[in-house]
């Protein structure tokens, strides 16, 4: 241990270092105005653009309009475009509309929408347009007045439409006609109208009065009128010269502001009341926003660069949740939107009100008079109207601050601390270095004595507001994230209760009393960090070692769950009630849950955060919201509850918000600058100020009331028309669809809660809702009878709940549900049963003596089959001629038990005759008609001179014997091998015969009439030279027409002719058969399916 001051260390410099300078209010009035600047800050707000991305499409937004159900409307160039919040749907002349050109838009207390289009005046009702006055076109403006009077301009006067009929008020003065384009009310019941030629005219009812610049307007170029909510007049215009601005009439005086005044341009286009008491000027070089509050009233303009789709802005409306649409004029963007509520942007910038060129911020300080400091790469910024202004000025990066009790800032850097004086002078901030230390420094706590001790990695450090003392602590200093990298709850030294101070040591934690430090060892130690110190001393440690405590010297290890000696605890926290509770991976309760952050909120329930899952604990029990339901990380970072009851979690992805029912989260997507915080903050106002490497965030819940709607109802078919669902019977499955209109909340952030109930079983106050879900139906199955109320709740991004949508409707017994008829039917079915049994058991019985008399008759048949089979073989030829010159072989498969094919050898003399038939038809009757066939055949052979003589004569008989239906294609061969000739004579076989000679194939093209047709036909010849060689084929068509499993024929193709042509010389007639047989067989889809009999006969010429 080791006592000395810091020679030449310690700097000390009295004079003025850096003098700040803003507007303030006195000190016992600071609360109060810094809460009025906040919630009044307009700027810094989030923009969004909407182009043809986004299903808008127009770059000329001439009206901008918000109807009762909250959808908003847009009148364009390119028609009129409605927008619930999710999508745009477009209407144009297709739609009903007379022109596209849309440029008035307003709902009357009926719920009627006027439109004014260039192709007259339109009533949009009923999802339907209808053009009831064509001769008003180009209609800007509307108002309907207490008596139900609609007002409009027009480009002569101005019109009144009483429900009935059209009254005309032209306006004349130096007798010419003025046109109007905006009307407005004032609080004395006068209508006020804005002319681009006249000025502004007045309408008592009775008179018109004309103002102009005599009248202390700019000039007559006036083309808006509004009213804000203190009852002053608006009037802007000036685009004929830059001269005109914007002009307020109190009721007694006008008054002009333009650019001087802080105008952003003189030429207004268009204007807006705004809620807040202001109003929203659109001009030809962006918007300004006028805050008329009497002396302190102010201008805040947005240029085109802060977010603004285009310069030109024509159309500007607020709607009733506060955020502004904005409608462009020839510009890359039509329509703009920008909410000055909830979640704002600073950037740093320094005080020539240039952006710092790193936007880190490191840490966040609300001092005790409510200013908010911000540790910058150059310095200490300042938030001050809307601005974070670097107001402390120095070349390093300030890492951490720190207010003493005597007001003193202390700014943290990686070399030194410095102690700077800051005091309020009537509007001025002056900084005064009182001292500076020089050194690695960190982790400030003040005792109740004023001491203020600093970490400064192997020393203890003390200053008592005039000395600095250091004691060593540790041999080598502390391996611990550095300030980017930890949270605030990561100290290294602070307070005990007696005063001591506690330091954190690479195995352990020591203790120094103000003169002697012990440290005590920890051989589990790792990674470990001190979570508080409780009121009997006890030191509550936490970290990868697990849960521990530090009493008296000694440590005792906390297992958190049974059996579980060492785990890692990622925090720690002490209740009200004395009971501590730790959350690590491995979990709190035997559920196994990982639970890294616990925080106690004001009713006493603890939650617990975890990568999975939010848990409230409370009585004892365990309620757990999860992942899967959309949570949020809460383990990186501790967290903290605001004003309002919010639990807020800041981590990896942003910021969470949890009010013990639902969850949002709030990202880069809504405007955070970044979803990696480096600190946060919530100051005395409720806001949370969000640090980061790309500057800093303030968000407030915005408090509004979102409202949701009942779209449809599907049971047996889909209802959108809720007053005419019928009664839905027992059983039956009832679909709900909702939908909410929020133009804040992204559709993927939208919550919806549900539930339902049985009237006549329970209240609805007594049922629980369901959990919040992303879905916007909700189906449910009725299996009560009864009167059943749905109800529906939206939930927007801020956690405001709506009001409650309820739906009734009656679930009822079907008649055939009814006790006596369900009793009847059963009966009924019992008999039917009972009949059934019967009759059953008969029809089995004869069912069986069917089947034995089918067996009886098809084993006859069978039989029969057999016999005819073995007849039709038997006509076959037995064997082969046996000649010198020839070789012959043929074959006959039949596609059944029997077929209708044959073949034949004739002899005449010294000749031989082949033949082979084809008899129409399929199995027993084609076979029986060529055995007919085959024995005419050789009994004309045996009396007839030549082949076509018996061609004619079998013919001739044929058509006496055989059925008309029936007929007989059949070849014949005469073979003279002597003189190597053939004739042939061909009675309708299409599958020609073939000759292959020396590879080439050729047909043998024959033709004539089928046999058994037409008799008395004459048969001719054809006459073929052989030679040595030529291999002769005769088939049927079961040779040639056989198809693969594309369909196509085997002759088609070119399979056949290519095989046949590549059948080698040595192989003998019996062997081209068999090969060619099996190529066939090969080429077919199916061989089982084969419907058609294959014949081949081959004749070799030797």
């Amino acid at each position: 241990m080791k006592k000395n001051c810091y020679d030449g260390r310690l700097v000390y410099d009295s004079q003025r270092v850096h003098k700040m300078k803003y507007s303030t209010c006195l000190f016992l009035s600071t609360i109060l105005f810094l809460s009025l600047n906040l919630k009044a800050e307009i700027g810094n707000g989030l923009w969004r653009k909407f182009d043809y991305t986004n299903g808008f499409n127009s770059i000329n937004t001439f009206n901008i309009y918000e109807t009762q159900d909250g959808r908003m409307w847009f009148g364009t160039s390119n028609g009129l475009y409605v927008y619930d919040s999710q999508t745009f749907e477009n209407y144009t002349k297709l739609d009903g509309l007379p022109n596209n050109n849309v440029r008035g838009i307003y709902q009357t207390k009926d719920g009627k929408v006027w439109l004014g289009t260039m192709g007259g005046l339109v009533v949009y009702d009923d999802y339907t347009f209808e053009t009831i006055q064509a001769k008003y076109v180009g209609v800007w403006d509307f108002l309907q007045t207490a008596d139900d009077n609609l007002w409009f301009t027009n480009d002569d006067g101005f019109c009144m439409y009483d429900g009935q009929q059209f009254h005309h008020y032209p306006i004349r003065e130096n007798g010419k006609s003025i046109g109007t384009i905006e009307v407005v009310e004032s609080n004395s019941g006068e209508l006020w109208f804005a002319s681009t030629s006249g000025g502004v005219v007045k309408y008592d009812g009775r008179t018109t009065i004309v103002y102009d610049e005599a009248d202390g307007l700019a000039n007559k170029d006036i083309w808006n009128s509004e009213k804000t909510k203190d009852g002053m007049l608006w009037f802007g215009g000036g685009f004929r010269l830059n001269s005109n601005g914007l002009t307020n009439y109190d009721g007694i005086d006008f008054r002009v502001l333009t650019t001087a005044d802080g105008l952003i341009d003189n030429r207004i286009r268009c204007s807006a009341p705004s809620k807040l008491g202001g109003i929203w000027l659109g001009t030809d070089n962006g918007i300004s926003y006028y805050a008329n509050t009497g002396r302190t009233s102010t201008f805040t303009n947005f240029l085109p660069e802060v977010g603004l789709g285009t310069k030109h802005v024509l159309s500007i409306y607020e709607s009733r949740d506060g955020i502004l649409w904005c409608g462009g004029y020839m510009g890359e963007v039509g329509l703009s939107q920008y909410d000055p509520q909830g979640l704002k942007q600073y950037k740093v910038i320094n005080e020539l009100g240039r952006k710092l060129e790193n936007q880190r911020v490191n840490w966040i300080l609300e001092t005790d008079d409510l200013h908010i400091l911000f540790a910058t790469t150059k310095g200490i910024a300042h938030y001050w109207k809307g601005k974070v202004i670097n107001r402390f000025s120095v070349d390093k990066e300030i890492l951490q601050l720190f207010q003493s009790k005597d007001r003193s800032i202390w700014a943290f850097s990686a070399d030194g601390v410095s102690q700077l004086r800051m005091t309020d002078r009537s509007g001025q901030l002056d900084f005064q270095l009182q001292r500076q230390l020089l050194g690695q420094f960190r982790d400030p706590c003040q005792s109740k004595d004023g001491s203020i001790w600093l970490d400064a990695g192997t020393d203890l450090v003390k200053f008592d507001g005039s000395n600095f003392e250091e004691f060593q602590i540790r041999d080598t200093p502390l391996k611990r994230p550095t300030f980017h990298q930890r949270s605030k709850r990561e100290k290294t030294i602070g307070l005990m209760p007696n005063g001591s101070v506690w330091f954190l040591g690479e195995n352990g934690v020591g203790i120094f009393d103000g003169k002697e430090a012990i440290y005590y060892e920890d051989p589990n130690w790792y990674w470990n960090f001190v979570g508080l110190v409780d009121d009997t001393s006890t030191i509550w440690i936490y970290g990868f070692s697990g849960v521990k405590t530090l009493k008296n010297g000694e440590y005792r290890h906390i297992p958190i769950n049974p059996g579980d000696r060492q785990q890692i605890t990622w925090s720690i926290y002490q209740d009200q009630n004395g009971v501590f509770w730790q959350g690590s991976p491995s979990g709190i309760t035997s559920n196994q849950q990982s639970v890294w952050s616990i925080y106690e909120d004001r009713h006493g329930i603890i939650w617990l955060g975890s990568p999975n899952s939010i848990t409230k604990y409370k009585d004892g029990k365990l309620n757990h919201f999860y992942l899967r339901d959309g949570h949020f990380d809460f383990s990186s970072y501790p967290s903290f509850e605001t004003m309002d009851g919010l639990l807020i979690g800041l981590g990896s992805g942003g910021i969470t918000l949890f009010d013990g029912q639902c969850w949002s989260t709030i990202d880069t997507r809504d405007g955070l600058l970044s979803n990696n915080q480096l600190d946060h903050h919530l100051d005395n106002d409720g806001n949370i100020w969000i640090s980061s490497e790309q500057g800093v965030n303030r968000y407030k819940r915005t408090k509004s009331a979102p409202k949701v709607e009942i779209i449809e109802v599907k049971t047996n078919q889909v209802y959108q028309d809720l007053s005419r669902i019928p009664p839905v019977p027992v059983g039956n499955l009832v679909a709900f669809s909702c939908k909410a209109i929020d133009f804040r909340t992204l559709p993927d952030k939208q919550k919806f809660r549900y539930r339902i109930n049985n009237q006549d079983l329970a209240d609805a106050s007594l049922v629980s809702w369901g959990q919040p879900t992303k879905y916007e139906q909700f189906e449910y199955k009725c299996e009560v009878v009864g009167q059943y109320n749905f109800q529906a709740q939206y939930i927007d991004r801020d956690l405001n709940y709506s009001a409650p949508v309820s739906l009734r409707f009656d679930v009822y017994l079907p008649w055939y549900m009814n006790g006596w008829i369900t009793n009847s039917i059963t009966v009924s079915l019992m008999l039917i049963v009972f009949v059934a049994i019967f009759l059953g058991v008969r029809y089995y019985r004869q069912r069986q003596f069917s089947q034995h008399l089918q067996t009886l008759i098809l084993d006859e048949i069978t039989q029969e089959l057999a016999e005819a089979q073995q007849m039709q073989l038997a006509l076959l030829p037995k064997s082969t001629p046996d000649l010198e010159k020839l070789q012959i072989a043929g074959q006959n498969i039949a596609a059944k038990e029997v077929g209708g094919d044959f073949f034949d050898y004739l002899h005449q003399g010294s000749q031989l005759l082949v033949a082979v038939g084809d008899v129409s038809g399929k199995g027993l009757k084609a076979a029986m008609n060529a055995v007919m066939v085959h024995g005419i055949l050789n009994i004309s052979a045996e009396y007839q001179n030549g082949i076509a003589e018996i061609m004619s004569d079998v013919n001739r008989s044929l058509c006496q014997s055989m059925e008309r239906d029936m007929n007989v294609t059949l070849v014949i061969a005469q073979f003279d091998h002597e003189r190597k000739q053939m004739l042939l004579a061909n009675a309708g076989q299409h599958a020609y015969p073939l000759l292959i000679r020396d590879g080439t194939v050729e047909p043998i093209i024959a033709k004539g009439m089928a046999l058994g047709m037409i008799p008395n036909i004459p048969y001719k010849l054809t006459k073929v030279d052989l030679e040595s060689g030529d291999l002769l084929l005769f088939m049927t068509d079961g040779i040639t027409e056989p198809r693969n499993a594309e369909g196509v024929m085997y002759e088609e193709s070119g399979r056949f002719h290519q095989f046949v042509s590549e059948l080698e010389d040595q192989l003998t007639a019996e062997e081209v058969v068999d090969t060619v047989i099996q190529d066939v067989i090969n080429y077919m889809a199916d061989e089982k399916e084969r419907d058609d009999d294959i014949t081949l006969v081959a004749v070799k010429v030797t």
